[in-house]
């Protein structure tokens, strides 16, 4: 077996970094950061979602062995993703914290009733 490269990883790192855009040039949302679900999509989940893919294509760039681009430094980037990851982590722990004190909650045996003894 043919031991790997530096630049058989940096060739493989062009093709999945050229892979992520279409013929026109635009990006292609990357398939596990798709948003597959029907209803809207928080802004906070789409915050964090562009700065996923931001930094997926960075790391990319970065292993194709180029330097990082300017005005993008990859510590940068991940520093905006963990906060907009956390930002909508929160949002998301508080409408669920939210919902299990409403009555839908409780009428659907999801949450005690208040008062209930349980």
């Amino acid at each position: 077996m043919k031991p790997v490269t530096k630049l058989d990883r940096q060739v493989k790192a062009l093709i999945a970094f050229s892979e992520s855009f279409d013929k026109r040039g635009n990006p292609k949302p990357i398939p596990h950061l798709r948003w597959r679900e029907k209803w809207t999509e928080p802004a906070l989940h789409h915050r964090w979602r562009i700065h996923a893919n931001l930094l997926a294509r960075t790391r990319l760039w970065v292993r194709c062995g180029f330097d990082e681009l300017p005005g993008l430094k990859l510590r940068s980037i991940e520093r905006r993703e963990r906060k907009a990851r956390r930002a909508w982590q929160e949002e998301d722990r508080c409408e669920r914290e939210e919902f299990l004190r409403s009555r839908t909650a409780m009428m659907e045996g999801l949450a005690p009733y208040e008062g209930d003894q349980r």
